[in-house]
C-alpha cells in the first residue's frame, strides 16, 4: 500500500456562496489518490454532512491563522504535506505526486515551500488551462499562497497573527531556517474566492467586489 501524503484543507465558510466553494474544493481534492484529508474549520463555518469521512478540527476564529499551521505541522505524519485554502480549486491529474516529486528532486531542495500558480489571478495568469512551455518549473517568490507542499519541521513558531498575515509569516519563517519560497507556474488551480477572500473578509461587499 502506498504511503499517504496528508492533505490539510483550511475551510472558512460562514454563508453559502463560501460554502459552496469548499464542497467543490474539497470534491476535488477527493479525486486525489493516495492522500489524508484534513479539513480544518473554522468555528464560524456552515457544516455538511459529507465532510464526515474526513477529520475535522474546529478551529476558533480567533486564531484561526496560527492554528492552523500549528495543527498541520504538528499532525502530519509524512517528510512533507500539501495544504490549501477551500476556494482553491487545483487542476490536473496527480496533483499531488506532481508537487511532490518536484520537492523532492535535488535542484529544488532548498525551497520549503512551493504552490500552485492561480490562472485568474497573480504573477502567471493565462485565462488559460495550459501554460506556455517555456515556464520554468519553479519561481522563486515570497509570501506565496495557494495550494502547495511545505516541508515538516520547518515552521516551530506559532505567534499570533491575522489571515493577512499568514502568508507574509511563512515566508519570513522558512528565510530564517535557510529556505526559499516559490511557485509552480506549471501547475495550476483556479482561485474560487477571489474577491471574496478569508484575509481580507471585512473588505467584500459580499458581491465579488471591495467597499
Amino acid at each position: 500500500m502506498s504511503e499517504k501524503t496528508d492533505v490539510f484543507v483550511r475551510v472558512w465558510a460562514p454563508d453559502r456562496i463560501r460554502l459552496g466553494m469548499s464542497i467543490s474544493s474539497i470534491a476535488r481534492w477527493e479525486m486525489e489518490p493516495d492522500i489524508r484529508l484534513i479539513l480544518l474549520i473554522c468555528e464560524e463555518s456552515l457544516h455538511i454532512a459529507e465532510w464526515r469521512e474526513h477529520t475535522q478540527i474546529c478551529v476558533p476564529a480567533a486564531n484561526f491563522a496560527q492554528a492552523s499551521i500549528q495543527l498541520a505541522e504538528v499532525m502530519a505524519t509524512g517528510d512533507i504535506y500539501c495544504g490549501g485554502d477551500d476556494d482553491m480549486l487545483i487542476y490536473g491529474k496527480n496533483f499531488v505526486a506532481r508537487g511532490l516529486a518536484l520537492m523532492r528532486r535535488r535542484e529544488y531542495k532548498d525551497y520549503g515551500l512551493l504552490v500552485a500558480s492561480p490562472t485568474n489571478e497573480g504573477e502567471y495568469p493565462t485565462g488559460k488551462y495550459d501554460y506556455p512551455a517555456d515556464l520554468p518549473e519553479v519561481a522563486e517568490s515570497h509570501a506565496v499562497g495557494g495550494p502547495g507542499f511545505l516541508r515538516k519541521g520547518l515552521m516551530t513558531e506559532f505567534p499570533a497573527i491575522s489571515n493577512n498575515e499568514y502568508a507574509g509569516f511563512m515566508h519570513q519563517h522558512l528565510l530564517a531556517k535557510g529556505f526559499k519560497s516559490g511557485y509552480l507556474p506549471r501547475m495550476h488551480y483556479l482561485h474560487l474566492g477571489s474577491r471574496y477572500s478569508i484575509s481580507v473578509p471585512q473588505q467584500c461587499d459580499g458581491y465579488g467586489g471591495y467597499r
